[in-house]
């Protein structure tokens, strides 16, 4: 049994939420898709705020304006400049992420308020069960891509022993060489 069904991840899906904000906020300040100044404030505003706010990953933030992850690192990367020198973008900024912010705990509040009643409709024993499968199923997870790094590091390291090996046999090769040079001179 899960925790949250179906139909209530639909409901509480942090993209559709972002999604649907961004849209709100785009239709409401005419933000449209070009490189004008005020739309690069609006776009940039909202991408550092969902990049605060949100645990979603940076693709799926830039997914929301059709941009890809380097768009929100760069949009990132260029805030505290553009919060500090331009009064525009602060107060559009702010006014983003306050509106973000008061969505999101919103968002973090029902999605506390639906786990918690499923965990009470839920038998205890029934849910140690499903956490044990849960963390069972990860730790093999894990326990499988720690045994594929430790390959690759053994391979590794058997490259290296070749490598070395054949670098000392060169480095005898040279130092007889010289030798030999030097008591040819």
């Amino acid at each position: 049994m899960n925790i949250i069904s179906d139909k209530d991840v639909e409901t509480i899906d942090q993209e559709m939420l972002i999604k649907d904000f961004w849209n709100r906020l785009s239709t409401a300040n005419q933000v449209t898709d070009n490189r004008e100044r005020r739309n690069i404030l609006y776009k940039y505003s909202f991408l550092v705020s969902a990049r605060e706010l949100t645990t979603l990953s940076l693709s799926s933030i830039g997914s929301v304006l059709r941009k890809d992850h380097a768009t929100v690192l760069h949009a990132v990367k260029k805030h505290s400049a553009n919060y500090m020198y331009d009064k525009t973008y602060r107060g559009v900024y702010d006014m983003i992420y306050s509106e973000l912010n008061e969505q999101m705990e919103k968002f973090n509040s029902h999605i506390t308020d639906l786990v918690s009643k499923r965990i009470d409709r839920m038998d205890v024993d029934m849910f140690s069960m499903t956490m044990v499968k849960v963390y069972k199923s990860k730790l093999e997870k894990q326990k499988e891509s720690h045994k594929m790094q430790l390959e690759a590091i053994k391979r590794e390291k058997e490259i290296i022993k070749k490598q070395l090996t054949a670098t000392r046999k060169r480095e005898k090769w040279l130092n007889a060489e010289c030798l030999r040079l030097k008591n040819l001179i």
